[in-house]
């Protein structure tokens, strides 16, 4: 069964039949998009926002355009990038919004028993990890 997304475009509902991955440890994969068309989430963010479909901005410069304009972000932009005489470019919120989504990391039980968390693991997984972490201190 496919799944319809609609997503509103300059007051219109659009239908676009299929799903969007997650966010969630995108950084991780090794392309962008199921084509694999780009190939990192800094590059991924740049899609959406020049498609018709989802935020129709016509060009780069339209975005920078429309970044502009807004006092609030002229401000943290040049916070965020200050070593750049102007912050506002087309690729600047494309690193942001990457950066944001590198963070959006799911926590794993391997995770919680590393912290400590002893009943985390069952006690096979527990073997696996031992024995994997043991192969690895033993490379170097």
């Amino acid at each position: 069964m496919e799944l319809t997304i609609n997503l509103f475009r300059k007051g219109t509902m659009v239908d676009w039949g299929g799903n969007s991955p997650t966010t969630l440890n995108a950084a991780f994969h090794i392309a962008q998009f199921w084509d694999g068309r780009e190939p990192d989430v800094e590059a991924q963010t740049g899609g959406p926002i020049l498609n018709p479909v989802e935020m129709a901005m016509p060009n780069e410069n339209a975005v920078i355009e429309k970044l502009s304009k807004i006092d609030e972000y002229k401000i943290l932009f040049s916070k965020v990038f200050p070593d750049e005489e102007n912050a506002i470019t087309y690729n600047n919120p494309k690193k942001a919004i990457g950066a944001f989504e590198r963070k959006l990391v799911t926590p794993s039980r391997l995770d919680d028993y590393i912290s400590g968390n002893d009943n985390a693991l069952n006690e096979k997984e527990i073997l696996i990890y031992d024995l994997k972490t043991l192969k690895l201190k033993s490379k170097t």
